[in-house]
């Protein structure tokens, strides 16, 4: 029997099949094609691992996944990937695909202590929102947390807002108020009275405290500030004033988060246990580490 010239073609595609396995399992150093040479030499000219003598078919799939990571950046706007959407990183690990030129972070700020003023209708306290090398001024060097991790890589740092919180529990035998105000100007303890009118403004929160023995004697006050509506400005970004160095210093421009519990009469030693959490939108800047 005759094959036919279909039945041939079948058998010469099989036996290329074959023979293309065979080769598969017995070669132990896969051919790049040839277009990719000079590819791959830049690749290794700019990337180190690749320098450290890459499998040719992992640097062969290097340069596939980066080419279609640089295509799909220039298609157009992605959505709700934020600032640095569009970016391709790179694959091999490089300063550029672990270390933006700036980064926006959340850091954290937490402090819990009695607020008491013996003997006074009144007892105040502040804090540096924005201060995260010393956020208070009372005590000093406290930093908010990650600072000094973010301080490692990044030389300045320029927060843009805070969010903050305030929970208070009552210990004294007669009813409390709980004023919280933010303000660009620190008040001290000489605010007495007029703490009402500072917590009465934008950003402020009035609560009110039952006596120890009476219930309800805990509150939560909190809120949301963007700095650029604090001070009433749209340089916060750009003015150095808002800026501070991320090893030892506070912007110049301070935002200060108030605090003051007020009563019928004077307070004793008791007064208020206050805990005060403030979650800052920080960014980070000027890198420590060069471009290779």
């Amino acid at each position: 029997m005759i094959p036919s010239k279909t039945t041939s073609k079948a058998a010469s595609h099989l036996v290329d099949a074959l023979v293309t396995v065979l080769n598969t399992q017995t070669d132990d150093t896969p051919v790049v094609d040839a277009p990719r040479v000079d590819l791959l030499e830049k690749l290794r000219q700019r990337d180190p691992a690749v320098t450290q003598k890459l499998h040719p078919s992992v640097c062969s799939k290097v340069l596939t996944v980066r080419h279609t990571q640089n295509k799909r950046s220039k298609k157009g706007k992605g959505k709700g990937k934020g600032k640095y959407h569009n970016t391709a990183h790179d694959v091999v690990g490089t300063t550029r695909s672990i270390l933006p030129d700036e980064v926006d972070v959340e850091l954290p700020f937490t402090y819990t202590w009695a607020l008491a003023n013996n003997g006074f209708q009144y007892a105040t306290y502040q804090f540096v929102a924005n201060g995260m090398y010393d956020p208070d001024p009372n005590v000093g060097g406290t930093s908010f947390t990650g600072l000094a991790e973010w301080g490692t890589l990044y030389k300045k740092y320029r927060p843009l807002s805070y969010k903050w919180k305030v929970m208070a529990s009552n210990k004294e035998d007669q009813p409390l108020k709980l004023y919280c105000w933010n303000s660009t100007t620190l008040q001290g303890g000489s605010i007495g009275t007029n703490a009402v009118y500072y917590a009465s403004n934008a950003f402020g929160r009035i609560a009110q405290m039952g006596p120890l023995t009476g219930g309800n004697e805990s509150t939560v006050a909190k809120g949301y500030v963007p700095i650029s509506q604090l001070y009433g400005t749209d340089t916060v970004d750009t003015d150095d004033a808002f800026s501070a160095d991320t090893q030892a210093s506070d912007p110049t421009n301070k935002c200060y988060l108030g605090i003051a519990t007020a009563g019928s009469v004077a307070q004793t030693a008791e007064g208020t246990f206050v805990t005060v959490i403030i979650h800052a939108r920080v960014r980070f800047y000027g890198r420590f580490l060069a471009m290779p």
